[in-house]
């Protein structure tokens, strides 16, 4: 894996474990988008590529709600780095062209190290 896509994971990583804000790659972003979004930006990658791992889905993009499309492109535009890890495609998250299929399976194995799994279940009084 690239240092600098190592550094943006690390970021993403580190504000989703509670361990720091980001600071480097991702500052702007976290600085200029409404905290909600840039959490759940942020949020949706890591935890695809952990679903990923799982194997519970697809390796090649990450369908996201429509309503969060102008969101990802705003996440994009504040962190450009971000376009030559991945591309925005109608509604799906896809591998930029220059990402080989060896550097995939390292920044999938190297979030699902490092993110923790939050899941969250509701019990209801019926």
């Amino acid at each position: 894996m690239r240092q600098k896509t190592k550094e943006i994971f690390d970021e993403m990583i580190k504000y989703h474990n509670k361990i720091d804000l980001p600071n480097k790659h991702l500052k702007k972003a976290f600085q200029e988008m409404e905290a909600p979004w840039f959490a759940l930006t942020t949020k949706d990658i890591l935890y695809w590529l952990k679903e990923v791992a799982q194997g519970l889905v697809s390796l090649e993009k990450l369908e996201f709600y429509l309503l969060r499309k102008d969101k990802f492109a705003n996440l994009f535009l504040l962190c450009p780095f971000l376009n030559d890890i991945f591309q925005l495609k109608d509604e799906y998250l896809i591998w930029a062209d220059n990402i080989t299929d060896t550097e995939k399976v390292e920044i999938k194995d190297y979030v699902d190290k490092n993110i923790k799994f939050e899941m969250r279940v509701r019990m209801r009084k019926n």
